[in-house]
């Protein structure tokens, strides 16, 4: 938003539906910015819609209604286009590797602070690769490759 107010451009909010919570996350997005911020905010997209928009309907009008803001869209989900996720881990990632596959079975721990996930998207999609992020507290299991990401806090992930 400070870019935003920098440049005096206007700005809209895009919400993934995917994670529940959508109209929450917009409207307490919305309720946290300084009026100035709110200002700018030109309207609403949700993203990664399945199903039935008429179902939907009413949560957009109530949504306009409750921020005054435009629904300017709702985008449906797209299997298969792997756009890159931007600050958490896809909840579409196993953290269990399939037994018994003759693929290069590849590991990554997912750190609590993990940075830069996206830059294993080539290999979590590479026909050939079994690429599998593990959680925390889980056991590694045997792989071919372990592959320890980048971390916001090294020193907290490596503890």
């Amino acid at each position: 938003m400070g870019f935003a107010e920098a440049v005096d451009c206007l700005v809209i909010l895009i919400a993934d539906i995917e994670r529940g919570g959508v109209f929450a996350h917009l409207v307490g997005t919305l309720e946290l910015l300084s009026e100035s911020e709110q200002k700018r905010v030109k309207g609403f997209v949700i993203n990664r819609f399945r199903g039935d928009i008429k179902l939907l309907e009413s949560g957009l009008d109530w949504l306009e209604a409750r921020t005054g803001k435009p629904v300017i869209g709702v985008i449906p989900h797209i299997q298969g286009l792997h756009l890159e996720a931007e600050d958490a881990l896809s909840r579409d990632q196993n953290f269990a590797p399939e037994a018994g596959s003759n693929h290069l079975r590849t590991i990554v721990p997912a750190l609590p602070r993990l940075s830069n996930h996206t830059d294993f998207d080539p290999l979590r999609l590479h026909p050939s690769i079994d690429l599998q992020y593990i959680g925390p507290n889980q056991k590694i299991p045997g792989a071919d490759l372990i592959i320890l990401p980048g971390s916001k806090s090294v020193r907290d992930d490596l503890d």
